[in-house]
């Protein structure tokens, strides 16, 4: 609500970034941190908000492929991405045959 009223206030969107991080919808909060970026950059809560999105999705030291699976399974956004059966099916294809990535990433709808 406050920034539909005033899209300069950054603390709504850093407000809306903490949110969204706690609800574990992290990419709509780096979204939201992104936007208050473009309004400060070196705002030490933007900056900070960034920075925990981004490093919930970078491998942890010493972490092993199937851990970092299962870490990302816990995400809702890849929950659903998973449960689509359409997605899935190009997964599986990506999988296998590498050209296949190469095609299905002209599909701006996949990319």
């Amino acid at each position: 609500m406050c920034i539909s009223l005033d899209p300069k206030f950054i603390k709504g969107y850093v407000r809306r970034g903490n949110s969204l991080v706690a609800s574990r919808k992290k990419k709509e909060a780096e979204e939201a941190f992104v936007m208050a970026a473009d309004i400060d950059p070196n705002h030490p809560e933007v900056v900070q908000g960034l920075q925990r999105c981004r490093a919930y999705y970078s491998a942890k030291p010493g972490q092993s492929r199937e851990e970092r699976a299962a870490d990302a399974m816990k995400d809702p956004e890849i929950q659903e991405i998973m449960n689509d059966p359409i997605m899935r099916t190009i997964l599986g294809q990506m999988s296998s045959d590498p050209g296949a990535a190469q095609e299905h990433m002209k599909n701006p709808a996949i990319a």
